[in-house]
């Protein structure tokens, strides 16, 4: 049979970056788990470093022996010439800086054909996961489907860690927020703008309303507090701090030249990147210095991240804070209030789905937030 190359990028959102390491076939293929996979098949060997199993009957995972260093953001590659019939994964288990084990993961199946494939998934921490814990060390290894007929060869495992800090990077988003972000963009060029709210899907939710099927929102506490005093939405959904900056500088949304900066950013770089505090925190300060360039009359009202469901907290809040001291902008953090119009905890009465403001939330949130925006604008 014509053999396959099956190729698996692994974008592990893991530290600081380190030298490339490889993890090699006998670190997978060793003893325990070549008489793992015999107890499992009718038939299996590793010779000439060819891995050999036919009947498999039941699903079976294997790791190497030996743990590869992974850092922040950096890719593991694993690649291997495949031929057969069934299917199999690459698997990965990961451990932090104290050796504990944090989650296994394993990418979607691979099917073994006779064309080239390929295929890659993203490495997260759970989002609950209340500190920055972020993998250090991993396993590799594959998970074998039950009735895999195969033989593997030529198996390589690499990590290429990441340069820079992606938060500093200014990313166009090309889906479907690409049509809202020219919109705002439009709207920034035609008029000026006195407040101007920038953010994620926190702020651009300030726009639903309270009976809205699926996202039930703040538009009310808007309407209350904020469009009185000429405040204008420019959050999207799912941005990252990239995304703003992207839209602040090549996307020229600061053109309205607007009296007070509402920023509020950072949590879609949790949950989708897993950042650490101190990327996250040096990718606002920058976000702040960009609109100090290009807004110079702009005063600057930085907002906490906020919490969420296992994350009461976020640990950035206090060098977000120091950072806004250094910077001289406004800072904010509704943390307290929000928690405690829960009861001390993170409940879906303030955060529908522990992550957005349900309409109370909002409430709760322009009640903290009215009287700073007023005291920034010298409004009485």
């Amino acid at each position: 049979m014509k053999k396959s190359i099956l190729i698996f990028a692994v974008f592990a959102m893991l530290g600081i970056c380190v030298a490339d390491e490889t993890v090699s076939m006998a670190n997978i293929f060793h003893e325990e788990n070549i008489v793992k996979l015999k107890e499992a098949a009718t038939e299996c060997s590793f010779e000439k470093g060819v891995l050999t199993v036919k009947g498999l009957t039941k699903n079976t995972m294997i790791l190497s022996s030996a743990k590869m260093p992974i850092t922040q953001l950096g890719t593991l590659t694993l690649t291997a010439k495949g031929s057969g019939n069934g299917r199999f994964s690459c698997c990965l288990k990961y451990f932090d800086a104290n050796d504990k084990e944090i989650e296994v993961k394993n990418n979607r199946p691979i099917a073994l054909k006779n064309d080239a494939q390929e295929c890659s998934f993203d490495v997260f921490v759970p989002f609950t996961c209340p500190k920055d814990t972020v993998p250090a060390s991993a396993q590799v290894g594959f998970y074998f489907w039950k009735d895999l007929d195969a033989t593997l060869s030529d198996v390589k495992i690499s990590f290429e860690p990441a340069s820079g800090n992606p938060a500093l990077q200014a990313v166009k988003r090309t889906d479907w927020a690409e049509s809202r972000s020219n919109a705002m963009t439009k709207k920034a060029k035609q008029s000026q703008c006195r407040i101007m709210f920038l953010g994620d899907s926190l702020t651009h939710m300030w726009e639903y309303p309270a009976d809205h099927k699926n996202y039930p929102s703040g538009l009310t506490s808007w309407n209350d507090a904020f469009k009185p005093l000429g405040a204008e939405n420019y959050g999207i959904s799912g941005d990252r701090i990239e995304h703003i900056f992207w839209r602040i500088t090549e996307g020229e949304q600061l053109a309205c030249q607007p009296a007070l900066v509402v920023l509020l950013i950072g949590t879609n770089n949790r949950l989708a990147q897993r950042l650490p505090s101190d990327m996250i925190c040096d990718g606002i300060e920058n976000l702040v210095k960009t609109i100090r360039v290009k807004s110079p009359n702009s005063k600057v009202l930085l907002i906490a991240i906020l919490p969420r469901k296992g994350v009461p907290r976020d640990p950035a809040t206090d060098l977000l804070k120091a950072m806004a001291e250094k910077q001289g902008c406004g800072f904010l953090d509704p943390t307290d209030a929000l928690l405690e119009a829960g009861g001390g905890e993170v409940t879906t009465a303030i955060f529908r789905d522990g992550i957005h403001l349900s309409p109370k939330g909002y409430e709760v949130y322009a009640e903290v937030l009215l009287p700073k925006v007023k005291a920034m604008l010298d409004i009485q």
